[in-house]
């Protein structure tokens, strides 16, 4: 980098540097700033050719540019690494949810649906019972044990707690029953088109430092699936914190997706919180990879949120819309379990087409 002054000759300093930099295999970017004042010192870089930029700034980004091409090359040539544990989904049964929905004509599944698709792809999920009026409601908490959470169960509601669809920690079963009716006033006010179809019912998890992330799948309409990861619950879209890459994903893959959001640092613990199970939260994320491969109608799914701590993972909250497949959709990563761990053995040379 240099400056002109009334001492030094910009292009005596340039051809140093181009003499100093013959048979160097280092990366060598210049920005002799001055306008004008340095034109013929930055020909002189031009016909030598090393790089040279108007501003440090510009010489930088195109220093990042370079780091990130070799990390995506590096990435590109990654080979699966063994799962931390045994990992066999239930196609079939995710896919017979998946197939029923289409063909009911309904594009979103509901909230039981889509976390039994979570279950048979091995995330762990928290029992959810369905309730069709607050009575029933009532009855299911006290079949599940209290403290329980409810949730509005109705077709047109993406987010349950933007329209007052969501009531935590009920300790009774009269409590259910009031927070159910008041539910339904509210909803009715404002989501008045919303088809209501009765509540999910689950028991309260309670896990103190637990970290709420974000986890899903949408489609992009030039590379296909992405899955999305990063800092989850209400205010998701305020903090901003998200990190996508392209299934498949192995462990590799997925502890880097990790690693580029700022929540990946709350997950390495601090003070008196102990640090995630990184490798289990990894292990889902290729999960969720997989699941875009084999079940090409999933055109979006958000686990919001996904607990995280040094327990595990737990899907607390789940949604998931359909569409009939219509793209050619990525190589998947042919798996074969192992009493332990689970083991690629070949990548799937051709793309599923649907």
């Amino acid at each position: 980098m240099h400056a002109p002054t009334a001492t030094a000759s910009s292009t005596e300093a340039a051809a140093a540097v181009i003499e100093a930099a013959r048979g160097l295999k280092a990366n060598i970017l210049t920005s002799w700033v001055g306008g004008e004042a340095v034109a013929p010192a930055r020909k002189l870089f031009r016909d030598a050719g090393l790089p040279t930029y108007d501003t440090p700034g510009q010489a930088v980004a195109a220093f990042m540019h370079m780091i990130d091409y070799q990390r995506n090359q590096e990435t590109l040539m990654e080979t699966p690494l063994s799962a931390p544990e045994e990992f066999t989904p239930s196609v079939s049964a995710a896919r017979m949810i998946i197939d029923s929905q289409i063909a009911s004509g309904s594009d979103m599944l509901s909230e039981p649906q889509a976390k039994a698709v979570l279950d048979a792809y091995g995330i762990p999920v928290v029992e959810t019972l369905v309730a069709r009026s607050p009575e029933e409601a009532a009855t299911k908490a006290a079949d599940i044990g209290f403290p329980v959470a409810l949730k509005i169960l109705a077709d047109g509601i993406s987010h349950k707690s933007d329209v007052g669809g969501v009531a935590l920690l009920l300790e009774t079963a009269d409590s259910v029953k009031t927070a159910a009716e008041q539910m339904l006033k509210r909803v009715a006010k404002r989501a008045p088109d919303a088809d209501v179809q009765g509540f999910s019912v689950q028991h309260m998890v309670l896990r103190p430092g637990a970290q709420e992330t974000i986890v899903g799948i949408n489609q992009d309409p030039v590379f296909g699936p992405v899955i999305l990861f990063g800092h989850g619950g209400t205010a998701v879209e305020v903090i901003e914190d998200s990190a996508v890459a392209l299934p498949p994903l192995n462990m590799n893959l997925a502890r880097d997706m990790i690693s580029r959001t700022r929540i990946s640092k709350l997950l390495a613990g601090y003070r008196d919180r102990p640090a995630a199970d990184v490798d289990r939260l990894s292990l889902a994320l290729m999960q969720i990879a997989q699941i875009a491969i084999d079940i090409p109608e999933i055109a979006e799914l958000d686990i919001n949120p996904l607990l995280v701590d040094e327990h595990g993972v737990l899907a607390l909250d789940a949604r998931i819309r359909v569409a009939p497949c219509r793209a050619i959709r990525p190589a998947a990563w042919r798996y074969a379990p192992t009493p332990r761990t689970l083991k690629n053995t070949s990548r799937s040379k051709t793309a599923r087409v649907c």
